[in-house]
């Protein structure tokens, strides 16, 4: 629950800064293989910001 809580104040804290101007679609299936998730790995076209990571697994 802390990691969820966690990395939904990241995407809220990112998000308008990152995406400001440019359109950006969710993807419909994501996978993580590293259990580490970016905003490169939820959205389609998170251009520079693909790299910031949300959510890391325990």
């Amino acid at each position: 629950m802390k990691s969820l809580l966690l990395a939904a104040a990241a995407l809220l804290i990112a998000a308008p800064a990152a995406f400001a101007g440019q359109p950006v679609d969710l993807r419909n299936d994501t996978t993580d293989a590293d259990g580490v998730v970016t905003l490169g790995e939820l959205f389609e076209g998170a251009g520079s910001a693909g790299g910031v990571v949300v959510a890391r697994r325990a």
